[in-house]
């Protein structure tokens, strides 16, 4: 029979993000964010010039996931504050080891993954509400004895203009990402035994 499992994030240093700032593309001046109510991604031009470029960052304990379970499909479900795209840019998604938790400028890359979503335009994306992104490559990603771990970017290119999404993080105190597994498990074979 099929499951699904809606794992939320427990911990505040579980969703956060890393990213850079400086005068020249890609900024090379690095920095992370664990405690806000937002997990921000963004790849953004600001007079001056202003390069920001952040990647947010996830983690869920998926352990809870029986050993012998077939995993059937996957899903990441958050609830966007705000977003904007002066570039046309998309919202991609990458399958990122929970061995790099905690979230440190080391997660910072100004390379942009999509192993996990391809990606979504950001002009698609709700202005605010839930958005819920089909997830691919799960099988091999998806943790059933840990945890399992995201890196979301915005698509690649030197901004000419802000093009980000904000979602609501743990500490928001509602609302938090989802990490949505379908998945089946076998049925039980029963022997009967009958003794006159």
């Amino acid at each position: 029979f099929v499951l699904n499992n809606k794992i939320d994030h427990w911990n505040s240093g579980d969703d956060g993000y890393a990213y850079a700032t400086g005068a020249s593309y890609p900024p090379g001046s690095q920095n992370s964010n664990t405690a806000g109510s937002t997990v921000d991604t963004f790849r953004n031009f600001y007079a001056g010039p202003s390069y920001e470029v952040g990647v947010g960052l996830l983690q869920w304990d998926t352990s809870s996931l029986p050993d012998g379970a077939t995993i059937d499909s996957a899903s990441f479900r958050f609830y966007i504050t705000e977003k904007t795209t002066g570039n046309n840019r998309t919202f991609m998604v990458e399958w990122y080891s929970a061995s790099n938790w905690p979230i440190g400028t080391n997660d910072y890359t100004s390379v942009a993954g999509n192993d996990a979503h391809t990606g979504t335009a950001i002009s698609s994306l709700p202005a605010s509400g839930n958005a819920t992104l089909t997830l691919s490559n799960y099988a091999t990603n998806i943790s059933k004895t840990g945890y399992t771990g995201i890196r979301t970017h915005i698509s690649e290119g030197e901004p000419t203009s802000a093009n980000y999404v904000f979602f609501r993080s743990f500490d928001s105190g509602s609302s938090y990402p989802e990490l949505i597994v379908d998945y089946t498990v076998p049925s039980a074979d029963y022997q009967l035994i009958a003794f006159e």
